[in-house]
């Protein structure tokens, strides 16, 4: 009767695709909140946590997958990041406990499946959500970072000046628009502040 919640159940957790953040940052980061899928027999360092979400009782299928998916493109989200900065001190998990998240959006769960898959481990999440297991070109991933980000912001019910106001308070980003051409880039520190530069001026051109 003293067994943890969660006895027993490592094994389901580990089998299955999660939905995990950056357990620990600042408001003074390039971005505050970073949470991504990550693929079924992953293991965690203590620096990162993870969400335990089940749907029907499954940790798997169409449901599972899509509230995952949902709510990592919420978090992802200038957005979410803008409200979470207000309050963040060191540790992430006690500030998503408090902040709100919009009614689901199908489209949203759609859109970060889509920036999600294109690796062999993403496979049945891929055929699940019905999309091809491809990696989007840079450009690609720009436009639909940016599509996500906007649909996220009108979930809240941001007007057009609003959502402005919180693209440019993340200081960091910087636009290159021959970061479009590339196929594939390394995800260092200067072109994720350039990916962002360019997905903030897509956003505010289809907002």
């Amino acid at each position: 009767e003293n067994k943890p919640k969660y006895s027993g159940m490592h094994r389901e957790f580990y089998d299955s695709y999660r939905l995990m953040f950056r357990s620990i940052s600042s408001p003074t980061n390039m971005r505050t909140i970073i949470a991504t899928i990550i693929p079924p027999r992953t293991f965690l360092a203590n620096s990162a946590n993870y969400f335990m979400i089940k749907r029907n009782g499954e940790l798997s299928g169409i449901s599972y997958l899509t509230t995952i998916l949902y709510l990592c493109g919420i978090l992802n989200s200038t957005s979410f990041d803008f409200m979470a900065r207000q309050i963040v001190q060191v540790h992430v998990a006690p500030v998503l406990k408090k902040l709100s998240i919009p009614p689901k959006h199908k489209e949203i769960a759609k859109l970060a499946a889509q920036l999600t898959v294109g690796h062999p481990d993403f496979a049945g999440l891929a055929e699940t959500m019905r999309i091809p297991n491809r990696s989007l070109l840079i450009s690609q991933r720009i436009d639909t970072a940016a599509e996500l980000d906007v649909l996220v912001a009108k979930s809240y019910g941001l007007n057009k000046d609003e959502y402005k106001t919180i693209l440019e308070s993340f200081k960091a980003f910087k636009e290159n628009q021959s970061l479009r051409d590339a196929e594939s880039i390394i995800w260092d520190n200067k072109n994720l502040k350039e990916f962002y530069g360019e997905m903030r001026k897509k956003a505010l051109e289809i907002f």
